[in-house]
C-alpha cells in the first residue's frame, strides 16, 4: 500500500483544526503563573498580609475568605483555557495517530509530489496564494519547485516531527494550566482550614485515624485501578480511572480538612503528642489527596486522544513495566525517645516533634555571598527538644510553620556543624538556645526510584502539578492552615508557580 496525497492533505486538515481552537504558538509565549496573578500570592502583594522575609505568614479570617475568591476566580479562568487546550488536543492527537501510519507507509513511497497526478492542480493553487500575499512569480515557482522535488516520505517525515513539536509545547502549557488549577483547590483548602466555621463535635485522634486511613486506601485503590487501565492500553477506561483518581480529594478531602479544624481548637494546654500525631497524619493523608488529584489530572491529558499523543506510550509503558506497590509511612521519634536512645553520628534517623522555633543563619566566608540555612527546634509533650537542620533550603516553603507538628529525615549528629559554622556574634546569640544534636535534612531520591517503581514515577511525573516535596527535602508537614499559606506564599505547590 502505497502514500497517497489526499490523506496527507486530510491529516493535515486536522492538524489546522487543531490549532486554530488554540494559538500554542501564543500561549507558550505568555507566562500562565505570572506572578501577580499567582493564587494567593496576590494577597501579599497588596499589602492585606504584613510579613518580614522568610517570616511565618500569618493569615486571619478575612485574609483566608480573600484567598478563597481569589482562588475560586483564578480557577474559573484557567478552567476556560485547559478546555479549550484539550479540545486541540483532540484534534491534533487524531493528526497524530494519521500521521504515524502515513509515517510508516511513507518509507515505502518514494515518489515526488511532482510526479503525483494532483500536482498540476495543486501547484497553481499554491502560485494563486503566492500572488494574493504579494510574493514575486519567480520566487513562488522557485519554491514550488522545490516543494515537488520532494518525496511524500520526506513530507510526512516533516509533518510528524512539527507535530510531535506542537504536542511538546501544548504539553507544557496544560502542565502550567493544571497547576494553577490546582494551587487555585490548595487555596480553597487552606481558607477552609482557618477560616471560622460552625462545626459541631469535638476533636478525636481516633477519628482522625480511621478516616485517613480510608482516605489514603481508596486512592491508592484507584491509582492502581489507572495503572491496571495503562498497562492494557485502554485510552477510554483509562481516562475514566484518571478521572475517578482526581475525584479522590473531592471526595475524601472536606471530612480531614473539618478534623483540622476541630483539632485546631483545641487549647494548647489540651495538646498532647496524640492530637499532634493526628494533626501530622492529616498532614500526609491529604498531601497524598493532593498528589493523587495532580496524578489524575495528568494522565488524563496524557491519554487524551489515545495512541496519537505522545504521552501515551510512555505513560502506558511505565504502568507495564513498573513496580506497583503502596509508598511506605515514615514514623518518627520523639525528642524525648531520641534521648532515651543514644545514636551513632551518620545514622539516618527520623525525628517528629511540634516546631518550636525556626531561626536562619548565613553561612560562608565574609567575601562571598552567604549561603542561608534554617535552624528548627522541636519539642515533645515532655518538653524534650531538639534541632532539625535544613541546608540551603527554607523550611517555612516546604511548608512548616511555628506551632505545628513537622516530621523530618537526615542524618543523626550529636553536634551538628552547622550550628558553629561563621560563628558571629550574632548568630551565637541567635542559636544558643538551640540543642546541639540533631537531624540534618536529607533529600529524597524519587528520580532513581522512579526508574523501578510507579508511585516514585508517577509522582515524579506530576511534580510540576503538585510537589509533594518541595526541594525534594524529606520534611512532612502537618495540616496547618499557616502551614498550607506558606506554600501559597512561596510558590513551592509547584515549580511553574
Amino acid at each position: 500500500m502505497s502514500l497517497d496525497l489526499p490523506a496527507l492533505v486530510a491529516t493535515l486538515q486536522r492538524l489546522r483544526d487543531g490549532l486554530r481552537v488554540v494559538d500554542v504558538d501564543g500561549l507558550t509565549r505568555v507566562p500562565v503563573l505570572i506572578p501577580d496573578e499567582r493564587v494567593g500570592y496576590a494577597l501579599l502583594l497588596r499589602g492585606e498580609v504584613v510579613s518580614p522575609p522568610g517570616a511565618a505568614v500569618e493569615y486571619g479570617p478575612p485574609e483566608y475568605e480573600r484567598m478563597a475568591v481569589t482562588a475560586a476566580r483564578t480557577l474559573a479562568r484557567r478552567r476556560t483555557e485547559l478546555s479549550g487546550a484539550a479540545v486541540a488536543a483532540l484534534h491534533l492527537s487524531r493528526a497524530g495517530t494519521d500521521l504515524a501510519t502515513l509515517r510508516t507507509l511513507a518509507r515505502q513511497d518514494r515518489r515526488r509530489l511532482d510526479a503525483l497526478p494532483v500536482w498540476p492542480r495543486t501547484r497553481d493553487e499554491f502560485l494563486e496564494i503566492g500572488e494574493k500575499a504579494g510574493v514575486s512569480r519567480e520566487r513562488s515557482v522557485a519554491l514550488a519547485e522545490r516543494i515537488g522535488s520532494s518525496s511524500l516520505s520526506s513530507v510526512a517525515d516533516d509533518y510528524a516531527t512539527t507535530l510531535e513539536l506542537y504536542w511538546r509545547r501544548l504539553s507544557r502549557h496544560q502542565t502550567s494550566l493544571l497547576a494553577s488549577r490546582l494551587g487555585a483547590r490548595l487555596a480553597e483548602l487552606a481558607a477552609d482550614t482557618g477560616r471560622s466555621r460552625r462545626l459541631t463535635g469535638t476533636a478525636s485522634p481516633d477519628r482522625v485515624a480511621q478516616r485517613a486511613g480510608q482516605a489514603a486506601g481508596e486512592a491508592w485503590r484507584r491509582e492502581k485501578a489507572l495503572c491496571r487501565a495503562l498497562a492494557r492500553q485502554n485510552a477510554d477506561q483509562a481516562r475514566a480511572a484518571a478521572q475517578s483518581l482526581t475525584q479522590t480529594l473531592e471526595d475524601y478531602g472536606r471530612p480531614l480538612v473539618d478534623e483540622a479544624v476541630l483539632l485546631k481548637r483545641l487549647p494548647l494546654a489540651q495538646r498532647t503528642d496524640g492530637t499532634n500525631a493526628a494533626v501530622q497524619r492529616l498532614g500526609d493523608v491529604i498531601r497524598a489527596l493532593l498528589r493523587a488529584h495532580a496524578v489524575g489530572l495528568v494522565a488524563e491529558a496524557a491519554v487524551l486522544g489515545g495512541p496519537g499523543n505522545p504521552a501515551f506510550g510512555q505513560w502506558t509503558r511505565r504502568a507495564a513495566n513498573l513496580t506497583v506497590r503502596a509508598p511506605l509511612q515514615r514514623s518518627g521519634l520523639r525528642p524525648a525517645q531520641l534521648a532515651a536512645r543514644r545514636r551513632r553520628d551518620g545514622t539516618e534517623t527520623t525525628v517528629e516533634g511540634v516546631v518550636a522555633r525556626i531561626a536562619t543563619i548565613a553561612q560562608g566566608s565574609t567575601n562571598q555571598d552567604p549561603k542561608l540555612t534554617d535552624v528548627c527546634e522541636i519539642r515533645d509533650q515532655t518538653g524534650a527538644a531538639t534541632t532539625i537542620v535544613s541546608p540551603y533550603f527554607s523550611l517555612l516553603a516546604a511548608g512548616a510553620g511555628s506551632g505545628y507538628p513537622i516530621r523530618a529525615t537526615g542524618v543523626w549528629s550529636e553536634r551538628v556543624k552547622w550550628l558553629h559554622l561563621r560563628e558571629t556574634a550574632a548568630n551565637r546569640d541567635r542559636l544558643a538556645a538551640f540543642p546541639d544534636s540533631g537531624v540534618a535534612i536529607g533529600r529524597l531520591k524519587l528520580t532513581s526510584a522512579a526508574r523501578t517503581d510507579w508511585w516514585s514515577w508517577a509522582t515524579v511525573a506530576a511534580r510540576d502539578v503538585f510537589d509533594t516535596a518541595p526541594n525534594s527535602l524529606a520534611l512532612d508537614y502537618g495540616w496547618t492552615a499557616d502551614g498550607v499559606g506558606n506554600l501559597l506564599r512561596n510558590g513551592s505547590w509547584s515549580p511553574l508557580a
